[in-house]
């Protein structure tokens, strides 16, 4: 399901490449980080990172629901330029 090229990782035909994608938090577990990224053609998705030997383990798409699920659950982690890039202007409460 993923495989590493030069500039990212293949997933059912679609390049998802960390390098070029906005990060917009991410969540320490205890085996492994999880990050949720925001690619400039507009894609949602998280990428799974073994704390071992630091390697991408997985990536997963997601729709924006669940970006912004990910997101809400991991604010402490935002990047809030990043966020409003992704998800736009943001409502003063």
């Amino acid at each position: 399901m993923k495989k590493k090229t030069l500039t990212g990782y293949i997933v059912d035909g679609v390049i998802y490449d960390l390098d070029t994608s906005l990060l917009i938090c991410k969540s320490d577990e205890i085996m492994n980080d999880t990050a949720l990224y925001y690619s400039k053609n507009k894609n949602f998705f998280i990428a799974e990172r073994d704390k071992v030997n630091g390697k991408i383990t997985a990536i997963k798409p997601v729709v924006p629901e669940e970006a912004m699920k990910y997101a809400n659950s991991n604010v402490e982690t935002i990047n809030q330029q990043n966020y409003v890039a992704a998800f736009g202007k943001l409502k003063e409460g």
